[in-house]
């Protein structure tokens, strides 16, 4: 540091710890039958411990039961109803959140 005189101070160092983002390891897909209960265990994807979560699903109106709201449940157990007689989809958005 340096005075508004011109002094100058003794240096100093400043250090940053960063804590790493969780991340997918592999992201998940399946295929369900209809009426069939999901089990999806959320811990399973990342790569660390003490992971939580926050997600919901994209509204597919040819299916009932989805999670549309946000949820912070570590399982996806949504049991899906296809109402339409062709394949649907549906699309979970998941966001991992570190314990740091």
């Amino acid at each position: 540091p340096t005075s508004a005189d011109g002094c100058q101070g003794n240096s100093y160092t400043y250090v940053v710890t960063v804590d790493p983002e969780p991340y997918v390891v592999t992201p998940p897909t399946a295929t369900v039958c209809s009426d069939i209960s999901l089990n999806h265990d959320l811990t399973i994807d990342v790569n660390l411990t003490g992971v939580t979560f926050s997600w919901s699903a994209a509204d597919n109106v040819n299916v009932t039961g989805e999670t549309i709201t946000t949820s912070a449940a570590t399982n996806i157990t949504d049991t899906l109803t296809n109402t339409s007689g062709a394949v649907q989809t549906i699309t979970y958005t998941i966001t991992p959140t570190s314990a740091d």
